[in-house]
């Protein structure tokens, strides 16, 4: 996939994003991403971008006010990280992110994968705008993973009861919340009919102002056609966070 992806197909498949209706592109802060997005921009790509904080900006921080003037929607802390961060008692390193991504000027977000933490942040009522929410809680430890199912699978886990659990808490706050994952990492599409039960799932289960997030590898279908025909399909809508 990574090998398919050059710099020159990136800007293809955002084009054609543009071209059918999606209006908003994710992606993750890294060196390589920043250059693609430059180079997007430079083809007169005119997406709006949510980025999220990952790797080298969690460790600097002076990275987020860089990354700020180049006008994305929002910066946000990353899953992952926050997971770990709320399971080691450091979210004060979380809050300090978002203090900073405030202080740039751009929309202050949090993505998590355990609905705990969004219960944490909501209860104490951080100054943040949105949330990333991921309808399957893949950051479980081995010792949560032996707790609850008395047993450690190989890889990573997603249990069909997730997406219920985070969708209650998604449903709670009136933050805006971009879930993700709604396919579990692919294992929800081996057939049309098994994307479109998850898209309407997440539809169903999401407030009116959410949206989702959906990885696209066009390399041997028109991902981006079938994937904005499905939600025009199912929502009667052409817009979809992508």
């Amino acid at each position: 996939m990574r090998k398919w992806y050059t710099q020159e197909r990136v800007c293809e498949v955002l084009r054609r994003c543009e071209q059918s209706g999606i209006n908003t592109w994710q992606f993750h802060y890294s060196e390589r991403s920043m250059l693609d997005l430059q180079a997007y921009r430079a083809v007169g790509g005119s997406l709006q971008w949510i980025l999220l904080g990952d790797g080298p900006m969690l460790a600097n921080l002076d990275l987020i006010p860089q990354a700020a003037r180049l006008n994305p929607i929002g910066i946000l802390h990353h899953g992952g990280a926050t997971d770990q961060r709320f399971r080691a008692g450091e979210m004060d390193k979380v809050r300090e992110f978002l203090k900073r991504v405030r202080a740039s000027g751009v929309m202050a977000g949090l993505s998590a994968h355990n609905p705990a933490v969004i219960e944490f942040v909501e209860s104490r009522g951080w100054d943040i705008d949105f949330y990333m929410t991921s309808f399957y809680q893949v950051t479980r430890t081995r010792e949560e993973l032996l707790k609850q199912l008395d047993a450690v699978p190989l890889g990573e886990v997603f249990l069909e009861e997730d997406p219920a659990r985070m969708c209650k808490v998604v449903r709670q706050t009136r933050k805006t919340c971009l879930g993700f994952k709604i396919l579990a990492a692919g294992r929800r599409s081996d057939t049309r009919e098994m994307v479109d039960r998850a898209f309407q799932f997440a539809f169903d289960h999401i407030k009116p102002q959410d949206c989702v997030i959906v990885g696209m590898y066009p390399r041997h279908r028109d991902e981006v056609r079938e994937n904005t025909e499905r939600v025009t399909r199912l929502l009667g809508t052409k817009s979809v966070v992508s």
